[in-house]
């Protein structure tokens, strides 16, 4: 009975334990985007192409990665740190959804996706470089 009683302990432990480094993707409006933003330790990562990035324009601070590059986690893990928090956004939601994927896969822990993309980013009245 003691012993069974350590394994349950063990296997609870160890789940907690497991839980608390499992990645999260959260979905956060633009008004929260905002505020994340603001937070100078957060890694800020626009996943649209390099053409959408220059003509239409970009949130202030963030770099540009094209999430459908077949090259886009080697230059992920290049630049950006998985051990830190990011922000990440696209045009319209689509592909901000599939990049926050694939960060997860390579170890991202805390990834804030802006719901809506930059559509609704300019929607709140947000500026763009």
């Amino acid at each position: 009975m003691k012993h069974l009683k350590t394994v349950i302990y063990s296997v609870f432990f160890t789940l907690i334990f497991n839980i608390s480094l499992a990645s999260q993707i959260i979905r956060v409006t633009p008004d929260r985007f905002a505020e994340i933003i603001a937070d100078t330790t957060i890694q800020k990562l626009d996943v649209r192409t390099e053409i959408e990035y220059e003509i239409i324009g970009h949130i202030e601070g963030f770099i540009q990665i094209n999430s459908i590059s077949k090259n886009f986690e080697r230059k992920v893990l290049q630049t950006l740190n998985p051990n830190q928090p990011i922000a990440v956004y696209c045009m319209s939601g689509h592909r901000s959804a599939d990049a926050c994927k694939k960060l997860e896969r390579i170890g991202f822990k805390t990834i804030y996706e802006l719901n809506g993309g930059i559509i609704q980013w300019l929607a709140i009245g947000g500026k763009l470089e």
